[in-house]
């Protein structure tokens, strides 16, 4: 049987996501708009996060898509508020950043539902991006799939699974040396706790000599040494719920 599989490059995707970008913005813009006082405040806040986290609790349901909306595009002295929503480097990303304030089911049910609806063609090209790159991985083409995953952090952002993806293919291509060099030009600049946790374990992980029970107990005793709750969610999950991969 003869897999057929339309290939997308990231660039592809990054043009698609360009060209939809003013259509996105129309779609949230449909939705009732913040109130005055409320614009005014995000625009003079030192603290957004916690006024963002206040509104989410506080406004009607009917603004909850236009303040998702507006944390999207929020900014401080220049830079972004929230960069972390679509990283553009390592620095970027922000395992340890706090959780808002919790709000009714109902209230949370339509917030995830407009930040998907903001993401939901960028969301969209990165699935058909992620079919083309395990194309490459499950028959064999693995120095391919690597470039795809390069390409596609180069133009797109990044994220821990695309670090990840990327230990794996320099395990299985290049080879121990070159997997752990990789890793550690990332730890060797400023990252959080959390993200050095990661990218150490991960990168243990790949190693063809790492047997799962041997390192997940030893994953597990040092987590509490890098981590303090609840920025662990990602690492449990990350380190302990899948074994290593062997590539073909």
């Amino acid at each position: 049987m003869r897999l057929h599989v339309q290939h997308t490059t990231p660039r592809d995707c990054l043009v698609r996501a360009g060209r939809k970008e003013d259509a996105i913005g129309k779609k949230a813009n449909c939705a009732a708009t913040l109130p005055l006082p409320l614009r005014n405040q995000l625009r003079g806040t030192r603290d957004p996060f916690h006024l963002i986290s206040s509104a989410r609790a506080n406004i009607p349901l009917s603004q909850l898509p236009a303040l998702a909306k507006a944390m999207y595009d929020l900014q401080l002295q220049g830079k972004r508020c929230f960069p972390g929503l679509f990283p553009r480097s390592v620095s970027a990303l922000r395992p340890d950043d706090r959780d808002f304030a919790a709000v009714s089911l109902e209230r949370e049910i339509v917030w995830a539902t407009s930040i998907f609806l903001l993401n939901s063609d960028r969301l969209n090209d990165f699935l058909k991006l992620k079919c083309t790159f395990e194309h490459l991985l499950l028959t064999g083409q693995s120095k391919d799939a690597l470039t795809v995953l390069e390409e596609y952090c180069e133009h797109g952002g990044t994220s821990f699974w695309a670090l990840e993806l990327r230990q794996l293919l320099l395990q299985s291509t290049a080879g121990l040396q070159e997997q752990k060099a990789f890793t550690q030009s990332i730890r060797r600049s400023k990252q959080s706790s959390s993200t050095n946790y990661i990218l150490f374990h991960s990168s243990i992980r790949v190693e063809p000599t790492t047997h799962v029970f041997t390192f997940s107990s030893d994953a597990a005793e040092h987590l509490d040494s890098y981590i303090e709750p609840p920025s662990c969610q990602y690492p449990r999950q990350s380190a302990f719920n899948y074994p290593q991969v062997q590539l073909p």
